[in-house]
């Protein structure tokens, strides 16, 4: 058996969850900041992909009217 007392084994689970409950919300936070990157990534990419369409669309008129 442990030759610390209860409260002392206590204390220790109190310190373990709150140890927890800190690397959880720095889990969190990391999960999110990944996210946010991979979600701003691909909004950019998208912002890009209707310019490019856009600007073949406006050339592929201007032809046309030429053509």
């Amino acid at each position: 058996m442990n030759s610390r007392g209860p409260s002392s084994m206590d204390e220790d689970d109190v310190w373990d969850k709150i140890r927890m409950q800190q690397l959880e919300a720095e889990a969190d936070r990391f999960r999110e900041e990944k996210l946010l990157g991979r979600c701003w990534g691909i909004w950019v990419q998208g912002c890009r992909w209707i310019m490019v369409r856009a600007s073949l669309r406006r050339n592929c008129t201007i032809v046309k009217v030429k053509g």
